[in-house]
């Protein structure tokens, strides 16, 4: 079993109150600790269960509009446009994982979901 199968110690909670959290700092890397595991070479799990931090969250709007116009009786033209993350609210990902305690990354939000994205579509209907 390699070290990229085990988890940390959790030593406190990790969780920092939302009005307190920076990309730089999202949650508290001092309470993690690698395992003995790490230092003695034998294969074990430390303490630290799955989903021990609290994520950002996600907040999505999506937007659609269609309209449907009768060229002929048998000859229909369908427009719509389509809004993936209307408002081009910023959904941020943590980067680094409890395994990479030593990454200068730990704990920092490095990047984000997609932004706003306008998509057009265009069907003739016969």
């Amino acid at each position: 079993m390699g070290t990229d199968s085990l988890r940390p110690n959790l030593l406190c909670n990790p969780n920092i109150p939302r009005g307190q959290q920076t990309v730089r700092r999202f949650f508290k890397t001092e309470c993690y600790a690698a395992p003995e595991s790490l230092v003695s070479g034998d294969a074990w799990f430390g303490t630290a269960g799955r989903g021990t931090v609290q994520g950002p969250g996600v907040i999505n709007f999506d937007l659609s509009a269609r309209k449907t116009t009768d060229i002929t009786e048998k000859l229909q033209m369908e427009f719509r446009v389509e809004f993936f993350n209307a408002f081009n609210h910023p959904n941020w990902l943590v980067t680094g994982s409890q395994r990479q305690l030593e990454s200068s990354t730990f704990g920092n939000v490095g990047s984000a979901l997609d932004p706003r994205i306008i998509q057009f579509g265009l069907k003739l209907k016969f």
